[in-house]
């Protein structure tokens, strides 16, 4: 992506992509690991997003922005942690985004709120 997202773009954009991803998957009897990634791909490329961004998720695109180099303390740039300092986006398995896309989403929501207050 050579665009370079602002924070605000990085939630706005996210929030709108997993909005869907937990609008489809409420429809779905089944899903797993697999399932989510392409719905992540499905929505990027309905989206007319042309470029590939990191993992598919504007939150990683926008830590990676953040450091040049490719490695874990991106995580630490990550949007979210702005709100809070713990999130990780698989670390607490009931809203592990690749296990709960749901409760991933409402936690998204949750913490944008709480974003935007401040």
């Amino acid at each position: 992506m050579k665009h370079r997202l602002s924070i605000d773009e990085a939630w706005d954009k996210c929030l709108d992509m997993w909005q869907w991803i937990a609008e489809v998957k409420l429809g779905l009897e089944e899903y797993n690991f697999v399932s989510i990634i392409h719905l992540k791909i499905r929505w990027l490329k309905d989206n007319h997003i042309g470029a590939k961004i990191k993992n598919d998720c504007y939150f990683c695109e926008y830590a990676q922005q953040q450091y040049i180099n490719d490695n874990m303390e991106r995580c630490y740039s990550c949007p979210p942690i702005s709100v809070a300092k713990r999130f990780h986006c698989e670390s607490n398995l009931r809203e592990a985004w690749h296990i709960n896309p749901v409760a991933f989403y409402n936690k998204l929501l949750v913490l944008n709120k709480k974003r935007l207050v401040k």
